[in-house]
């Protein structure tokens, strides 16, 4: 009889998401991995017995997983096949985000629609991620000037837990004010000692506030739904032209042979 938990979950979102960037990215070649080690204040790169990959070993519900590889956001969610309304919903529903930071450690909650409760992703550490994918964010003030170059990018996943196959993909563009706390958390991580015990305390808070998570969101953000297609018509498919009559009211006329 086969067995299904949540470590069977949480391993096929993180085997997943290493097979996309298996192919979606080139490896980084060892004399590289210098330029990407965490800089102190005088600039000059650490030991890299400091990057050691560290497994976080938190209890937390399955079900979402966040990562930031090679400065890419990325949210892998799982389902059970036939979830149709779930994957709707994460494919064209307005998408709600809200970052909760907690120590050394944060969560991203991720919520698609109004009938949809909050997903919140495993607790994270810049350091959870190889030592060869890891990038420190710049440091980018949130003025009128570079509010622009502060958009960023969530690549969203939701994948089967069964079968593993992926059901929906979608992307969506954070907000600049939420950009800029995210990855202002992230340089924080990536510049601080890493403390196990510490690191452990604080995902040990964070799963026993997580009913209560989404009040305390330093940061939240939304994103617009994805609109349905609109149905072609048999008249505009046989070159239909559409005119208004007095009271503003669309007609469509069918073009004369």
């Amino acid at each position: 009889m086969k067995t299904h938990d949540k470590k069977t979950t949480i391993y096929r979102l993180e085997g997943f998401l290493k097979r996309r960037d298996a192919e979606r990215t080139q490896r980084i070649r060892p004399a590289q991995v210098g330029s990407l080690a965490a800089l102190g204040e005088d600039q000059r790169s650490r030991n890299l017995s400091a990057w050691l990959h560290a497994p976080e070993c938190i209890a937390w519900p399955a079900g979402a997983e966040y990562l930031f590889r090679l400065g890419r956001h990325r949210l892998a969610l799982s389902t059970s096949g036939g979830a149709g309304r779930h994957e709707r919903a994460v494919a064209r529903a307005e998408a709600e985000f809200a970052l909760v930071v907690e120590g050394p450690l944060f969560v991203i909650g991720a919520r698609f629609g109004t009938a949809m409760p909050w997903a919140w992703a495993r607790p994270y550490h810049w350091r959870f991620t190889a030592p060869t994918q890891r990038i420190v964010p710049a440091s980018i003030a949130l003025t009128p000037r570079n509010y622009a170059r502060l958009w960023a990018t969530l690549w969203i996943t939701l994948v089967d837990d069964w079968t593993g196959r992926v059901r929906v993909r979608r992307a969506v563009a954070l907000r600049p004010e939420f950009a800029h706390t995210l990855h202002g958390v992230l340089r924080a991580q990536a510049l601080r000692p890493y403390q196990p015990s510490t690191v452990h305390r604080a995902g040990e808070r964070l799963h026993e506030a997580l009913p209560d998570l989404a009040l305390r969101a330093c940061v939240q953000t939304r994103c617009a739904a994805v609109s349905e297609p609109e149905p072609v018509s048999r008249w505009a498919t046989q070159g239909a032209r559409t005119e208004q009559d007095d009271t503003g009211f669309p007609i469509s006329r069918r073009q004369p042979q």
